[in-house]
């Protein structure tokens, strides 16, 4: 499993090495931090808040609608938690054994606050399963063992 989070209009490629905001960079961007003893730097505002989800869990959400046959035609799949970027990029230079954050404040900063509601997927029961912290471990343990291996894959 794994997080991500493209906003809408980013340009991005299997591979992505660019200097982009999109947070699935931060993970790149740690890994490379932690080669050399630098800081995470990050576009945004610390006190923005998103709502992210585990695609794991995402999964299982779908899949929960498909047994519940619960007969809605539209509804939200998220964790319906807000977190700040700061919180995350704190959790992403952890797990990267990163000195620190450094948040660019001469960058462009996007919505303050992008949560939904899902309280129409919580009334069929669902809950999420994992957590941020231990998804985004996961997720950088996962790109820094694989990142010198040509056969993998990177959307990050």
């Amino acid at each position: 499993g794994g997080f991500a989070y493209i906003p809408a209009g980013t340009k991005w490629t299997l591979k992505n090495t660019g200097k982009a905001h999109a947070r699935f960079h931060w993970i790149r961007k740690a890994y490379e931090a932690s080669q050399q003893n630098g800081t995470l730097k990050v576009w945004g505002n610390p006190r923005s808040e998103r709502d992210f989800l585990n695609s794991a869990d995402a999964a299982d959400a779908i899949i929960l609608c498909i047994e519940k046959n619960s007969g809605l035609n539209c509804l939200n799949i998220s964790s319906g938690t807000g977190t700040t970027m700061g919180e995350i990029a704190h959790l992403i230079a952890s797990a990267a054994k990163v000195a620190g954050v450094e948040f660019l404040s001469d960058k462009p900063v996007g919505i303050q606050r992008r949560i939904v509601s899902n309280w129409q997927l919580n009334n069929i029961g669902f809950q999420p399963k994992i957590s941020l912290k231990d998804g985004l471990i996961e997720l950088y343990n996962w790109y820094s063992k694989g990142i010198n291996n040509e056969k993998t894959c990177y959307c990050i």
